[in-house]
């Protein structure tokens, strides 16, 4: 049922922690003015809560400031009776968990580089970005992220890659001050000194979570992985975790020198900054050719929702009519774009020999009772009664259905040149 809720309609609630609960919602004006946004409040009952609000305001005052392609936008802070909210940017799309657990129960957990490089890429702009922000005044924001996770990466339908989430993140202008000995991010991808305080908290920090990432999405695998929260911060800090070639046997090494870079144990070891990973990244995407395309992007977005959820905030007959367009649009482009996306999908990486990367593992989902810090999500992998015959009998047949949709679009062309 909606709700009124100042000048926005509350369509359905889409999530709700202990502290605030995040709605789909419609920005409402005159003479017909709507707009879809998702609406972050606290809840009733810690509308009181004097810490709880600061950090709330913080986080407003803070995303307030910046204003990025690839960072999801405030547009509001407020206030209805007693409780603060922030309306936000809604990006309607699939977070990058989902499209991980997606891609595994289809036995694809690793994203093709196409997609993988790009999206990266697109996360370190937008980390240099908050990374170097300053004041008015020219003076540093000093921000760090904090929590970059699967979770805080939403791709649009569209092909946009989008950061969100910047409630625990650690800025100058914070009135708030994270107690001592508190732990604030989520297990797997906290970089060492936000469990040890070994060293300052600053951008390093999120490139190690950067390199976690960067690893999960090409690998199809967590590289702290463990039954518990103990046993995958005790792997993390120790730098426990096989090499990426060690997984898939044609990962490419001069992308694995990057991943180990980035989660060095010692900060000093990672690269300086976000643009000096883009750079790299970018050295890599045209010595193998990969191109950067918002549309390869959106067709992947598109193709992954189709037998899944498609969007939380989308009604299931507008999900179920945008997943059939898209799989429409693949079949019926016979351009060179669209091959090599249903290649990559079709050929993604295989495993290194001797690796069990098809059993199931990991620690659950959840959040942890002390400190603030969240569980590592369980992914979902390919059934183990699936041999990798099988698999390859799959693709193979998904490869002759593309490659003769492929043959009939050239038919069609070529009938009609004639005519």
């Amino acid at each position: 049922m909606e709700e009124r809720f100042g000048p926005y309609r509350l369509l359905r609630r889409l999530a709700k922690g202990g502290m605030a609960e995040v709605y789909l919602a419609v920005q409402t004006g005159i003479e017909g003015f709507e707009r879809p946004v998702v609406i972050k409040r606290i809840l009733p009952h810690r509308a009181r809560d004097e810490e709880l609000c600061t950090m709330f305001l913080d986080e407003a005052r803070l995303v307030g400031r910046l204003s990025h392609p690839h960072i999801a936008q405030l547009y509001d802070l407020g206030r209805v009776g007693d409780s603060y909210y922030i309306a936000m940017e809604h990006v309607r799309g699939l977070d990058l968990a989902r499209l991980l657990d997606i891609g595994a129960s289809q036995g694809t957990p690793a994203l093709p580089d196409i997609i993988a490089v790009p999206v990266i890429s697109a996360l370190c702009e937008a980390l240099h970005y908050i990374h170097t922000r300053t004041d008015e005044l020219g003076n540093p924001l000093n921000i760090v992220h904090r929590d970059l996770t699967p979770k805080n990466v939403v791709l649009s339908f569209e092909g946009a890659v989008k950061l969100i989430d910047f409630g625990i993140a650690k800025a100058a202008t914070h009135v708030h001050e994270t107690q001592a000995g508190a732990v604030k991010g989520t297990y797997g991808y906290m970089a060492p000194e936000q469990v040890t305080r070994d060293h300052a908290i600053d951008a390093r920090t999120d490139l190690f979570a950067l390199g976690v990432l960067t690893y999960e999405l090409t690998t199809g695998r967590h590289p702290f992985e463990a039954p518990d929260e103990v046993a995958v911060l005790t792997r993390l800090l120790k730098g426990e975790f096989l090499p990426p070639t060690r997984l898939v046997e044609d990962y490419p090494k001069e992308l694995e020198a990057l991943v180990l870079s980035l989660m060095a144990l010692e900060p000093a070891r990672r690269p300086a900054s976000a643009r000096d990973v883009l750079a790299r990244l970018e050295r890599f995407a045209l010595a193998r050719r990969l191109p950067f395309s918002m549309s390869r992007i959106a067709d992947f977005v598109r193709l992954h929702a189709e037998g899944g959820e498609m969007d939380r905030g989308a009604p299931p007959a507008l999900a179920d009519r945008e997943a059939a367009e898209a799989s429409r649009r693949l079949a019926a482009r016979a351009d060179t774009g669209t091959a090599e996306l249903a290649t990559a999908l079709l050929r993604n990486r295989r495993p290194a020999s001797g690796d069990s990367r098809g059993a199931p593992g990991g620690p659950a989902e959840g959040s942890h009772a002390s400190g603030g810090a969240k569980a590592v999500s369980r992914r979902r992998r390919a059934p183990a009664s699936w041999g990798r015959g099988a698999r390859y009998a799959v693709g193979a047949a998904a490869a002759l259905v593309v490659l003769a949709a492929l043959i009939m679009a050239a038919l069609v062309v070529l009938a009609r040149a004639r005519g």
